[in-house]
């Protein structure tokens, strides 16, 4: 008998899976997949018997996982095996100089914070100096950064990119108790 194998730690939540094989996936209340008729595996690793008349759906969801995050399988290989082609590769050193290169978003700056009181990250957006506007509030990173940029409140792409850095830095710190200054690095003690 087949079987499928879901890793949900690798799921960005883009949903294909739930597009191709609505019958064993759907997406929870954080747009992760979640795979129906299963038992957890370890850890975030869950895996289902698949029905034979549901098969050719539930391959369809793994080629389609850009992530690959979903394993078809039997008793003697795997289904679906996603090869990446690695062939050809054009590598390029990653460089960046925040002098020379920094350019301020058109639409604004924002301040992060920590908000241990009400427990949630705060993240102010300034469309003039030092006068927040609209504050955004949450405690998922993705939640908080998806929200600014439906908002349209940041145009430049390296300042999203910023965001997202940050924010995930900002919930690592309120999740484990530890000072969070916005562009520093997290002091993490072992």
């Amino acid at each position: 008998m087949a079987k499928v194998e879901y890793n949900k730690n690798k799921c960005i939540g883009q949903g294909n899976c739930v597009a191709a094989s609505p019958f064993y996936f759907t997406l929870d209340e954080f747009n992760k997949a979640v795979l129906a008729h299963s038992v957890k595996k370890e850890n975030d690793v869950f895996i289902a018997d698949i029905k034979e008349d549901k098969l050719n759906d539930v391959i369809e969801a793994a080629k389609q996982c850009p992530v690959n995050a979903i394993r078809v399988f039997d008793e003697k290989e795997d289904i679906v095996s996603v090869n990446v082609k690695t062939d050809k590769v054009e590598e390029i050193k990653a460089e960046y100089n925040d002098l020379k290169e920094f350019v301020m978003d058109k639409k604004g700056y924002f301040l992060i914070r920590v908000n241990k009181e009400k427990q949630r990250v705060e993240v102010g957006h300034c469309g003039s100096l030092n006068k927040v506007d609209i504050m955004v509030y949450g405690t998922v990173p993705i939640e908080i950064y998806m929200t600014i940029i439906k908002k349209g409140l940041v145009e430049n792409m390296g300042h999203a990119a910023y965001l997202g850095r940050e924010i995930e830095k900002a919930c690592l710190a309120l999740k484990n108790n530890l000072e969070y200054i916005q562009d520093d690095e997290l002091d993490i003690k072992n």
